[in-house]
């Protein structure tokens, strides 16, 4: 029997493998459409809480979302997706949300 967090993982690396694919087909569109400021948003408000029972699903959900927003500033930043960085490693509380695995 599987349990509940590996199935939660499991779920969450899914969707954002799945989103990953969408993104790398038109990384223009969904850039301008989902940036670097809704991605950490997402972090801050559904991957940075303290619940002990899903800490294993949340770092491999927050290393991938990150890698997502490598993947976006590899060519042009703006100074926004810059600030909106800057302002997320200072208000992080944990090393750990800010450092992909």
């Amino acid at each position: 029997m599987v349990s509940s967090i590996k199935m939660i993982r499991f779920i969450f690396t899914g969707h954002i493998q799945f989103l990953q694919s969408f993104v790398r087909k038109d990384k223009k569109f969904f850039k301008k459409r989902f940036g670097v400021q809704f991605m950490l948003d997402v972090i801050r408000k559904y991957l940075s809480s303290d619940d002990l029972t899903n800490v294993d699903a949340m770092k491999t959900v927050r290393s991938m979302i990150l890698s997502m927003i490598n993947y976006y500033m590899q060519k042009e930043v703006s100074i926004a997706e810059i600030n909106a960085i800057v302002s997320y490693v200072i208000c992080c509380q944990h090393e750990l949300e800010v450092l992909p695995k």
